[in-house]
């Protein structure tokens, strides 16, 4: 079951689970850490590296609604979501292989109504 989505802030990954206090849980043994990754053709700087890191933890959390994140699932994505699209490679375990704004938010809802192929 997938628990929790969150970024480190700043900070070590070491540092950021324990403020998580899951070494007083009942499964502490069980549970698994996996470490996610931005890649691009080029390095940004360090200042949209954190917004795209921003934008990515929010995205996965609305799409992948865990139940240790709900306190961000009370807000509906924002207009600036709607170009992110994420795309997990390789062992992504319960995250969806591929989530875009454009599907997670209502940007489409906005569009006129199009006919569907076939019917005139």
């Amino acid at each position: 079951m997938l628990l929790y989505i969150g970024k480190t802030g700043g900070q070590t990954f070491g540092k950021r689970i324990l403020q998580e206090k899951w070494d007083n849980t009942n499964n502490y043994g069980d549970i698994k850490i996996h470490v996610g990754r931005l890649a691009g053709s080029v390095t940004p700087s360090n200042d949209i590296w954190l917004q795209e890191i921003d934008l990515a933890e929010r995205l996965l959390i609305y799409a992948h609604k865990p139940a240790f994140n709900s306190m961000s699932l009370q807000t509906v994505p924002h207009h600036d979501l709607c170009n992110v699209h994420i795309l997990n490679w390789g062992l992504f375990n319960q995250l969806m292989p591929e989530v875009s704004g454009l599907r997670w938010t209502n940007i489409l809802d906005s569009m006129p109504n199009y006919e569907v192929y076939g019917e005139h």
